[in-house]
């Protein structure tokens, strides 16, 4: 049958070669990782966005005749790949908010009670745990600035990258 392959250049391939099982494979691999972790993830962004770049490139480049399914499962998987990093740095990020509002409230409960925000997160009755989420449960850090009048609440969410919510303007932004 290889023979017949290699004779009729316009016959179409249904077996899939080693690259397309590794594309598909290491999709999954890809998109399980980004989802454990946001360092995972920014992994995924940094390390698989670009190879998949190149094995789309390459994919489009090839002569090889594939069938329509075959074809879309391949392309899907890259688009997957380039995909997954980004979309799981939003998710980690979004469940490192959703995690601290009970703190947040808390803080603001205290405000108004008080006219002030505590000075350290362990002042807050009844105590509340500011993590950050995700499988490393990393502490977020609380400044209390302004004598009281205004907190920051800092996590590192992926990377390098910090997120922090500033309770003046009530919204959370990216810095490094």
């Amino acid at each position: 049958m290889n023979d017949l392959r290699q004779a009729d250049p316009s016959a179409i391939s249904i077996a899939t070669s080693p690259a397309d099982r590794m594309i598909g494979c290491l999709s999954l691999a890809f998109a399980s990782f980004a989802a454990i972790d946001g360092n995972m993830a920014m992994m995924v962004g940094c390390i698989g966005v670009p190879v998949a770049v190149v094995w789309l490139a390459r994919l489009v480049r090839d002569n090889k005749r594939r069938s329509g399914g075959l074809r879309a499962i391949v392309y899907s998987s890259v688009v997957a790949i380039m995909l997954a990093g980004p979309a799981a740095c939003s998710i980690h990020t979004m469940r490192a908010e959703n995690g601290l509002q009970p703190v947040i409230a808390a803080l603001d409960h205290a405000f108004a009670r008080t006219g002030q925000y505590p000075v350290k997160l362990g002042e807050l009755v009844p105590a509340a745990t500011a993590v950050c989420g995700g499988t490393l449960n990393r502490q977020a850090q609380y400044h209390s600035v302004n004598g009281g009048q205004r907190y920051f609440l800092t996590c590192m969410t992926y990377g390098m990258n910090h997120h922090t919510y500033d309770s003046d303007t009530r919204r959370w932004r990216d810095w490094d």
